[in-house]
């Protein structure tokens, strides 16, 4: 027992010096201390913190924490970082409801607390990477929910994700989904990211969606490429990623992409020019002119083939065979008429 307050006291005094941002406090009243980095310090508990009731930027990650009550008195907090420590429960130190942005990404999440919407009316970001998540379902509500990242969960429904208004990106890869259906209910979503799951149709994508700007559906076990049809509803779609499918590995699935949404700016990373439009209209649509063209154009060959295979003209055996001209003028050839003897 007696080592372990040094050992505290020490972590303790390496967590207070790391305080900034010294400014007035929400309430105005005094000055203090607004903002804590701690990352990376091996802290065990949150014990130390309660003492800076003030602040509102907290980033704690990288630690070896498993319980924040301690935090309950921060009463003025809006930023917490908390990823890569070990806990198992989003949010249960009674932050404050004025709380924006959260991130426990790396932790050992397996299910969300069913009255957070009601709680965090005004949470505007919300990172879970890495976590044992399956239902999202609580999330609906979150009426001020801007940004949500659940990347490499266990998530297999979006349709669940309903009633967030104000949502505009959302990053879902690396989890169980089969299907994007229930997306519509998204009407702000401007970037969605569902690459590394087993998704097999692109049904889903609704003309509700008209902020979509960017989708990333890549390495997922989409074959038919006509499934790329679903995204030409979307007015502003300009960036889409589906390397890593089945269908990405047929020999005409860029030029088809591209003549099933017009859109595109970007396709796989790359960008999309002028003569790649130009050349995919010509190939699936071409306009009169080039089909004109093209008739002309086999109507020539189409002669000129028949102009080639035409036999060669019938010899006449009462005609002499030229001679072949060894270079010397001769008295009497054609070459010599006129000539003087």
């Amino acid at each position: 027992m007696g080592s372990a307050e040094p050992v505290t006291s020490a972590i303790a005094a390496k967590v207070t010096a790391r305080l900034s941002q010294l400014g007035r406090t929400a309430d105005g009243t005094r000055v203090a201390y607004l903002a804590l980095h701690a990352p990376s310090l091996g802290v065990t508990s949150a014990k130390v913190l309660s003492e800076y009731p003030h602040l509102e930027e907290l980033d704690l990650h990288d630690n070896a924490l498993v319980d924040l009550a301690p935090l309950s008195p921060l009463a003025a907090l809006l930023t917490l970082d908390v990823s890569g420590n070990g806990l198992a429960n989003l949010l249960d130190f009674a932050p404050p409801a004025g709380l924006r942005v959260v991130n426990y990404a790396s932790n050992a999440l397996e299910r969300l607390p069913p009255t957070l919407a009601a709680d965090h009316p005004c949470l505007t970001t919300l990172i879970l990477d890495h976590n044992g998540i399956a239902d999202l379902s609580p999330l609906a509500g979150l009426q001020s929910l801007v940004s949500l990242s659940v990347r490499h969960n266990k998530v297999d429904d979006v349709s669940v994700l309903t009633d967030l208004p104000a949502l505009k990106e959302l990053a879902l890869s690396g989890n169980h989904l089969q299907s994007l259906v229930g997306l519509a209910a998204l009407p702000a979503l401007e970037r969605l990211d569902v690459a590394n799951n087993a998704i097999t149709t692109l049904d889903g994508f609704e003309s509700e969606l008209e902020f979509l700007f960017e989708v990333d559906a890549g390495g997922n076990f989409i074959k038919d490429v006509e499934q790329v049809a679903h995204l030409a509803p979307l007015p502003l779609l300009r960036k889409v990623t589906l390397a890593g499918n089945p269908m990405a590995a047929d020999e005409g699935y860029r030029t088809r992409t591209l003549f099933l949404v017009p859109q595109l700016a970007y396709l796989d990373g790359g960008e999309v020019s002028a003569e790649d439009k130009v050349a995919v209209v010509n190939m699936y649509d071409p306009p009169q002119p080039v089909l004109d063209y093209r008739k002309h154009c086999l109507e020539y060959d189409t002669m000129l083939g028949e102009h080639l295979s035409l036999p060669p003209p019938l010899a006449d055996p009462d005609l002499e065979a030229p001679a072949i001209w060894d270079g010397e003028i001769r008295v009497g050839s054609p070459s010599s008429r006129g000539s003087t003897p």
